[in-house]
């Protein structure tokens, strides 16, 4: 084996190296945040699990979603929701839930939110398109809007991005 054979026979492992650990570097300020996020977004699936519904609420559907919530700037929200039918008049469905809906709107963030909208309602779709746009397109593809169903939400928003490229 000549000299030049050699030379490259041992460089070839230190580039391989190289590029793996750049990559790596690259890499982990991604992968760390995006994992810390999923964190975050199970813990909020948990808290979900702890709300009580009306006896006859049935979960159709449980939709989650981590990103940029924000109309007009980089910022982390989590939301959790469940789509969920009743044969209840929608009053009692929101006397049911009165007593757990939080805003925090006008605080500090990051924003805490407890949601009820009923979907056949124009003005309810209407503020979930405007704020939640992807929650309302995957009711819309899976034709979860119909007679007695509600979407109760929970989310968490106003965090900062950091590197999941989700919130940005």
């Amino acid at each position: 084996m000549s000299t030049d054979t050699q030379h490259v026979g041992r460089i070839t492992p230190l580039i391989i190296g190289g590029l793996t650990l750049a990559t790596l570097l690259i890499a982990f300020p991604f992968a760390r945040d995006m994992a810390y996020n999923e964190i975050k977004l199970i813990s909020l699936k948990k808290r979900m699990r702890a709300y009580q519904h009306p006896v006859d609420s049935q979960l159709v559907r449980e939709l989650s979603l981590i990103g940029n919530l924000a109309p007009a700037s980089n910022q982390c929200g989590f939301v959790v929701a469940q789509v969920r039918t009743t044969t209840r008049a929608p009053d009692d469905v929101r006397a049911f839930y009165a007593p757990v809906i939080i805003d925090s709107s006008g605080a500090e963030p990051p924003y805490q939110t407890v949601s009820l909208f009923m979907i056949p309602d124009e003005e309810s779709s209407e503020r979930i398109d405007i704020s939640y746009s992807e929650i309302s397109e995957q009711i819309i593809k899976e034709k979860l809007v119909g007679a007695g169903t509600y979407l109760f939400m929970i989310s968490e928003t106003g965090y900062p991005p950091n590197n999941d490229p989700r919130c940005h």
